[in-house]
């Protein structure tokens, strides 16, 4: 199996995560991200959880984004990165518009835009790993 499939099939991985991810309803996604609170005990308990959810996303699409253009046969083409980031950008509006249907969740454009960076940086990491790696 070529390289690009296997990129390809990551991509997918990555994508039925973040769906299983959006379909928790509020008080599954509030004690998720509950977790993660002892990793910034300085602040106050929403503002934290505020933080650990929009990191996540940017994590999570910087993941997509990296896989996403490594996924492309010939990542170099002048189409690939534009193409790449259209990609992540349109999954992460159907992402959202998928939480609008999920008790307690909304769909807010401003994670959209947190997502579509997170995949910004993941492909210029990519990019740089293929130039330096191959």
């Amino acid at each position: 199996m070529s390289k690009h499939i296997k990129w390809r099939w990551a991509s997918l991985a990555i994508t039925l995560l973040i769906f299983w991810f959006s379909g928790r309803n509020a008080s599954q996604s509030t004690l998720q991200s509950d977790s993660f609170l002892f990793l910034l005990p300085f602040l106050q308990e929403d503002t934290a959880r505020f933080l650990i959810r929009k990191l996540a996303h940017f994590t999570i699409y910087m993941v997509l984004g990296f896989c996403v253009y490594r996924s492309f046969k010939e990542p170099h083409s002048k189409w690939a990165f534009g193409l790449s980031l259209m990609l992540c950008f349109l999954y992460a509006c159907s992402d959202e518009f998928h939480q609008f249907f999920i008790a307690g969740r909304s769909a807010q454009f401003t994670d959209v835009m947190i997502d579509t960076c997170g995949a910004l940086i993941g492909q210029t990491l990519s990019y740089i790993s293929i130039k330096k790696w191959g």
